[in-house]
């Protein structure tokens, strides 16, 4: 395993579907219970693996096993990317969580969604989640109340890079 500093973070292809497989399947039932409620994001990776989900987009950090094996480290995503709001889902596996490995991958989604003129990013966290809420908000999201589901709802806005005219 490598330093979480040298993993390399790329956009996740049809070709690394059975590493999503491996990277769900070792979820533990408190991760699965935040990130993966009835399989739905597990499903919607294998989905976009499967090219069904043109509104989303997925990267991935990967490593290698002392054997050379290469698996998933973490996940990302964005849906609804074309909004000026998308989503944002996010996971680490089991044995690299609290290592700032998730800090990494929302940095690529704030990234890409302030080089695409985004104009910030949402998501929900499970209110037990109080890891997960610590990284959103070393991240810079904010909790802006509870969302319809019951999980808190946190936004990260970007300030406006133009200035608008008004008449």
């Amino acid at each position: 395993m490598n330093d979480i500093d040298s993993l390399q973070i790329r956009l996740m292809t049809a070709e690394d579907k059975p590493l999503a497989e491996e990277f769900f399947a070792q979820m533990s039932d408190i991760s699965a219970g935040f990130f993966n409620m009835q399989r739905g994001n597990e499903l919607r990776a294998y989905n976009f693996c499967d090219g069904k989900l043109s509104d989303h987009e997925f990267w991935i950090a990967t490593d290698r096993e002392e054997n050379g094996r290469e698996f998933i480290a973490g996940i990302v995503f964005v849906w609804e990317k074309e909004s000026m709001l998308p989503w944002l889902g996010v996971a680490v596996a089991e044995r690299l969580q609290g290592r700032r490995l998730g800090q990494r991958l929302v940095g690529t989604v704030i990234d890409w969604c302030r080089s695409t003129g985004r104009g910030g990013i949402m998501l929900t966290t499970h209110k037990n989640n109080i890891r997960g809420q610590k990284l959103y908000e070393r991240c810079g999201f904010e909790r802006h109340g509870v969302w319809h589901n019951d999980e808190f709802l946190y936004i990260l806005r970007f300030k406006c890079e133009t200035k608008i005219k008004y008449n």
